[in-house]
């Protein structure tokens, strides 16, 4: 892995194990099977937001597209943060040692307050899949992964939902959003949901074969 990338890797890695840090966790099962069911209905939630954006982009309706794509990634980065704490959960109950995580308000929680944190923590997963970078192309997963880094992501998501204006009258998102980016964000979203949260082989499969389909059906490349 080249110099830059591994920089890039260190920073999204140590923004996901800040997360799983934090003191938040979106499991609350008393064993590790009840964690699991939890953690895929979790999955269910973030499939369902995919599938929406898929639907959208379809129906030519990109600019929701393009915001439920990256609201899909943001909720990929915070349940893929889950993935780790339900081992971590199980591990604890196996040794009876106590998790050791700091405790905050929800208020000064980064799990709770900040987008960008759980974009760098799905990025993690951008980085480490060269399918991905086969499929979306390298120029394209570089530029969301700086993207993301530079904090602009969340503008993205913004513009393609919220009529703003300047000295020349309103700006809509149909005039702003672009149909590639929207096609980008929409195939990102789906095969980072596939390999940041198919935990086990089967759903990883399930998962990445939703995907396939997907990218089959609009006339992309799949493998």
């Amino acid at each position: 892995m080249p110099d830059d990338l591994i920089g890039q890797f260190r920073d999204f890695v140590d923004t996901q194990n800040s997360l799983i840090r934090s003191g938040a966790c979106l499991l609350t099962g008393a064993t590790r099977n009840e964690d699991y069911t939890q953690y895929l209905d979790l999955v269910h939630h973030v499939e369902e937001l995919w599938s929406a954006a898929c639907v959208l982009f379809k129906s030519r309706l990109y600019p929701p597209s393009l915001f439920l794509a990256i609201t899909t990634i943001e909720e990929i980065g915070k349940i893929g943060v889950a993935r780790f704490q339900m081992v971590l959960r199980d591990t604890s109950r196996r040794s009876g040692v106590p998790l050791q995580i700091a405790e905050t308000s929800r208020r000064e929680n980064p799990f709770f307050r900040h987008d960008k944190k759980h974009l760098l923590a799905a990025g993690a997963g951008a980085l480490i899949n060269s399918r991905l970078r086969r499929i979306v192309g390298e120029a394209a997963v570089t530029r969301f992964l700086k993207q993301v880094q530079a904090g602009e992501v969340r503008k993205l998501r913004e513009s393609a939902l919220y009529a703003d204006i300047d000295l020349a009258g309103p700006i809509l998102p149909n005039a702003t959003t672009r149909a590639e980016d929207a096609k980008v964000y929409v195939i990102l979203a789906g095969e980072l949901m596939a390999e940041v949260l198919g935990f086990e082989v089967d759903e990883f499969e399930r998962l990445l074969g939703l995907v396939q389909d997907f990218e089959k059906s609009i006339g992309h490349a799949w493998e």
